[in-house]
């Protein structure tokens, strides 16, 4: 008998080598040889290649003519408005909106005013930072308010928090991450009273173990990242060899009990008990008295039963990485910009990083989205 064919795979393709359907074609001819410069004979082949190529922007200065008329009816000047401009402003809106576009990646306003100036944009710092509250102010908070209600309507998500400074004092940011939703506020303080304020899922979601979100997550998934770096790196010296064996030991079962739990296909109560009691199991095995492992196990045993909520529902992430990694830029701005200044640049960062953060999750376009958003609120004032 003959035997069956190997099984085949298509290879996948490198997306990071991706070409785009070609615009144009260009051909590129020799007449001598560029080594000897004698004559050359052409072949057949050709060889294609397609490359990105990028137009750099040009600046223009241009005189806008507007013609003033008069309303009989309303009894009122009015004067043709100029398209593609924000009102008081010499920048049309393309160049406003990449201002706004590098601060929302982190950029300084003095970088931002050199990168300008390489395409004959001449800006100083304080001009950026005008530009930028201009465009925050009419992007207005239609979208976000958008934003809070999807929160409000998705089944699980992530909380999470870190330090914002402000006007010398420090303020905390507090996040909410679903698959789709990134938002952002910023408080004063990190009591319950602030974070009541937040938008939370419908079902619940993870936490890193911050009790005041405990009181507005209705099924709480302690973040089980937060604890495999806690086993990762421990805070205290081993003394003596059988305190590292020991808590290796421990590491190792810890580690393939939450593989097993990661890649159990099952959901329901039933399943979350099973692997509660396999947890206790470990926990409560008889250790020797070492402060290591005494801190990991008051860690895992004051969340006793939160640690595999996501076996008990679909959907539910057993980590709290989506809500860090959309903080990770703000992090990153902290330590760049250091702090804020104004109440309306403190909401503005709020509402554009959540913009931000959630055209990233949902794989749209940032720059669109905010363009969009400025000429609608453009139209609805009327004037430019």
């Amino acid at each position: 008998s003959e035997e069956p064919p190997p099984d085949t795979k298509s290879a996948k393709p490198n997306c990071r080598n991706k070409r785009p359907k070609p615009e144009r074609t260009e051909t590129h001819d020799l007449d001598k040889c560029p080594k000897c410069r004698r004559l050359l004979r052409k072949l057949k082949k050709v060889h294609k290649r397609i490359v990105i190529h990028l137009s750099l922007p040009e600046t223009e200065a241009v005189l806008h003519k507007s013609s003033t008329y008069f309303c009989d009816h309303c009894g009122e000047a009015v004067v043709a408005p100029i398209p593609g401009v924000i009102p008081n402003s010499k920048y049309d809106l393309n160049i406003c909106l990449l201002v706004l576009l590098l601060n929302a990646i982190g950029t300084t306003q003095r970088k931002t005013g050199e990168i300008l100036g390489w395409f004959g944009v001449f800006m100083c710092p304080a001009s950026a930072n005008n530009i930028i509250c201009r465009m925050q102010e009419l992007l207005g908070r239609r979208k976000y308010l958008e934003l809070e209600q999807d929160i409000r309507r998705s089944l699980f998500g992530g909380m999470d928090e870190t330090t914002h400074r402000h006007h010398g004092k420090t303020f905390y940011i507090q996040a909410v991450a679903t698959m789709k939703t990134a938002f952002f506020r910023i408080f004063d303080s990190r009591s319950y009273a602030c974070v009541k304020k937040l938008p939370a899922p419908m079902r619940g979601g993870t936490s890193d173990g911050t009790r005041a979100y405990d009181k507005i997550l209705k099924a709480i998934q302690r973040c089980w990242a937060h604890l495999l770096r806690k086993i990762k790196y421990p805070e205290r010296t081993f003394d003596e060899q059988w305190e590292i064996d020991q808590f290796v030991s421990f590491a190792e079962s810890m580690g393939k009990l939450f593989h097993e739990a990661k890649h159990e296909k099952r959901r329901g109560v039933s399943v979350r008990k099973q692997y509660d009691a396999k947890l206790k199991d470990i926990a409560l095995s008889t250790y020797k008295k070492e402060g290591n492992l005494v801190e990991v196990l008051n860690y895992i045993l004051s969340y006793e039963g939160e640690w595999f909520t996501f076996l008990q529902y679909q959907g539910m992430e057993p980590t709290n990485n989506r809500v860090e990694r959309a903080l990770r830029p703000l992090v990153i701005r902290r330590k760049v910009s250091q702090h804020t200044w104004s109440e309306e640049g403190r909401e503005a960062l709020a509402v554009v990083q959540s913009l931000y953060q959630t055209c990233k999750l949902r794989g749209e376009s940032f720059p669109e989205l905010i363009r969009h958003e400025i000429e609608h609120n453009l139209n609805e004032i009327g004037k430019s």
